[in-house]
C-alpha cells in the first residue's frame, strides 16, 4: 500500500503531519524533523478521512535517495551528485523531468523516473546547482578526500583528476552543453535577455541551430 507526504501548498514548504494516534492534523515547515518521519506519511484512507484529496502529494518510499545513489554510483568513474534544495534542512532534493525542468522532492520520496535526482557534474553546472549543498559519489571518492580535497556544501566541486584523464569527454560535454543550454535555459536572466533581443530573433536563432543539427545528423548518418 503506497504512503504519501501531503503538502499544504504547491510551493511544498509545509507538509501535514498527524499525531501518534493518527487523529490530530497540523501543517509544519518542511525543515522540521517530523517532516521526514512516519507521522508525515498518509495512506489513501487517511487522506480521505482528513479531507486532503485536493492537496499536492508525493509517494514516500522510506529509502533515502542519498543512500540509493551511494549504492548505485559508488563505483562510477565520474562523480555523481544528489543536490539538496536550499533552506530545507536537507529534507528535499532536486530532480529533473525529461525536459530538464527542476522540482523539489522529499529525501525519501519516489523519483519520477530512475535516477532523476542524480546529476553528473556537467548537468549540475548546466542547471545552476553548483552552489547548492550536495552529496557526491564516485569510485575514487575516498582517495580524493584523503589527498586533502575537502568537500564544502557552499563551494563548487570539481574533479580535476577526472578532467585530466578524460580531456576528449570533457571537451565533448562542454560543446554539447552550450547548444543545449541555449535551447532549454529558463532562468529569469535568460528570459530577460530574450525580451531584450526579441522573441522573433530567438526563434530564428533556434531554427538556424536546428538546421545545423539536421545537417550534422545527415552528414554522420552517411558515414555509418
Amino acid at each position: 500500500m503506497p504512503l504519501y507526504r501531503i503538502f499544504e501548498g504547491k510551493d511544498k514548504k509545509k507538509c501535514y503531519v498527524k499525531n501518534v494516534r493518527g487523529k490530530a492534523l497540523s501543517a509544519i515547515e518542511i525543515t522540521a524533523r517530523n517532516a521526514v518521519r512516519p507521522t508525515s506519511h498518509f495512506s489513501e484512507e487517511e487522506i480521505k478521512a482528513f479531507g486532503l484529496e485536493d492537496h499536492e502529494r508525493e509517494v514516500v518510499t522510506g529509502i533515502s535517495l542519498v543512500e540509493k545513489a551511494q549504492e548505485k554510483f559508488k563505483d562510477a568513474e565520474e562523480p555523481h551528485y544528489v543536490v539538496f534544495v536550499p533552506f530545507t534542512n536537507r529534507h528535499q532534493v532536486y530532480e529533473r523531468d525529461k525536459d530538464g525542468n527542476l522540482s523539489a522532492i522529499g529525501i525519501d520520496a519516489r523519483e519520477s523516473y530512475e535516477d532523476s535526482s542524480v546529476f553528473t557534474r556537467r548537468e549540475m553546472l548546466e542547471m545552476g546547482l553548483e552552489k547548492c549543498s550536495k552529496e557526491y559519489f564516485f569510485k575514487h571518492k575516498e582517495a580524493y578526500e584523503r589527498e586533502g580535497n575537502k568537500v564544502e556544501p557552499s563551494r563548487r566541486i570539481y574533479s580535476r583528476e577526472y578532467d585530466k584523464s578524460h580531456p576528449e569527454g570533457v571537451y565533448y560535454s562542454r560543446i554539447k552543453a552550450g547548444a543545449k543550454q541555449f535551447a532549454v535555459a529558463s532562468s529569469e536572466k535568460f528570459r530577460k535577455s530574450i525580451q531584450a533581443h526579441g522573441t522573433e530573433r530567438y526563434v530564428e536563432d533556434l531554427k538556424i541551430i536546428r538546421q545545423l543539427i539536421d545537417d550534422a545528423i545527415e552528414k554522420y548518418q552517411k558515414k555509418q
